[in-house]
């Protein structure tokens, strides 16, 4: 089939180009949905909160972050951008 052969390419070439890296959340794989029609990528569960979850806490207002919280997200993912172009 087709698109198994391509969803095999698109797997291997996510996972060569981007290996791992501790500012990369890891790929785990991918899957054609047949019923929606979609490609599906699995990463890796992150145990930390996403910085939406950080700006928006649930319940309460946007909160701004500290100028050290910013340049630590900043970093972070600046050192994955750098890794990715490598």
């Amino acid at each position: 089939m087709r698109t198994t052969t391509q969803l095999r390419g698109i797997s291997r070439a996510v996972h060569l180009t981007h290996g791992q890296h501790p500012h990369l959340v890891a790929y785990r794989g991918a899957f054609l949905s047949r019923r929606r029609g979609e490609l599906w990528c699995m990463l890796e569960y992150c145990a930390g909160a996403s910085l939406h979850d950080l700006l928006f806490p649930q319940g309460r207002r946007r909160r701004v972050l500290r100028d050290c919280e910013v340049a630590a997200v900043c970093h972070d993912a600046l050192c994955g951008l750098q890794h990715m172009h490598d």
